[in-house]
């Protein structure tokens, strides 16, 4: 099973409400802020699948330090899982 399909797995055996999975968000101002995995807009979190293979080295790596410091800026709380 793919890593994003293991998060939707554990958000459903949780009680928590449906994220929107793999959707585009904005910020207030209409600028882009990035395209979690999985997107609880009430709350403004976003659920992060970051594996080694595509996050932990490289470009790959400097796309998602990128993608967290957005995060931090505009104040919205990232859980990041790690996937080897």
């Amino acid at each position: 099973m793919a890593p994003e399909g293991n998060l939707r797995l554990v958000v459903s055996d949780c009680d928590l409400p449906e994220p929107a999975w793999n959707v585009t968000v904005v910020t207030e101002y209409g600028s882009y802020l990035a395209t979690p995995d999985g997107w609880f807009d009430d709350v403004a979190l976003a659920a992060e699948v970051d594996s080694g293979e595509h996050h932990g080295f490289g470009a790959g790596f400097e796309r998602t330090t990128r993608r967290n410091a957005r995060y931090a800026r505009v104040g919205v709380t990232s859980i990041p899982s790690l996937r080897r």
